[in-house]
């Protein structure tokens, strides 16, 4: 277990939730679960992306929202970079797989439509999904600067958290040449603990 001790840590730690924690995880999904399907059918790539929204009870966070993407194809891994609901890994053949999650502040939770690359050339396209104000900011951003600047210069995330404590399972290959056959699982959990007012 990563244990990590801050007052307000907010771009560092929060992309290491983003792209690594889960709220949960067991057997293997086959389906994205979600209230925002989007079909990606890219030519030699295949897959689709959902979200879902849940209540939470961490720190001043009231809704946390669970990105999830499903590779259709069957022979070979997908690497995806879904910038705004911070979004960075793998999805294994024939699987889908839960990323996040991207914790909400405030009571709005607004359809978003954002940049999202994929594959080994850099192509990017747009994916639907649940994100809060600052994330409704960021995609405003995305759009004004397109998806391949929004995508190479990542903003800082500048929200302050407290406690939270997180799940997560991520793939990574230990080959890039051939991520079908070297393709790593990991497995853990992250905490965040807020000691004191002042760290």
């Amino acid at each position: 277990m990563f244990s990590l001790v801050s007052r307000g840590m907010s771009s560092a730690v929060l992309a290491i939730l983003g792209f690594l924690c889960l709220p949960a995880w067991g057997q293997q999904l086959l389906e994205c679960r979600g209230s925002v399907p989007d079909l990606h059918p890219m030519g030699v790539f295949d897959f689709e992306t959902n979200a879902r929204k849940e209540p939470i009870a961490q720190g001043a966070y009231r809704f946390q929202v669970i990105p999830c993407v499903k590779n259709n194809d069957k022979d070979y891994p997908l690497q995806v970079r879904w910038l705004v609901p911070l979004v960075d890994g793998w999805v294994r053949a024939g699987e889908a797989h839960e990323f996040g999650p991207l914790w909400i502040l405030g009571e709005q939770v607004h359809l978003l439509s954002s940049c999202i690359a994929y594959g080994n050339r850099g192509d990017t396209t747009h994916a639907k999904f649940l994100g809060g104000d600052d994330a409704k900011e960021k995609v405003r951003n995305e759009d004004a600067n397109g998806c391949h600047r929004a995508i190479i210069k990542a903003q800082d995330r500048k929200s302050w958290i407290d406690d939270l404590f997180a799940k997560f399972r991520s793939y990574y290959p230990s080959n890039l040449k051939i991520p079908e056959k070297t393709m790593l699982q990991f497995d853990g959990s992250v905490q965040l603990k807020k000691l004191a007012e002042d760290r």
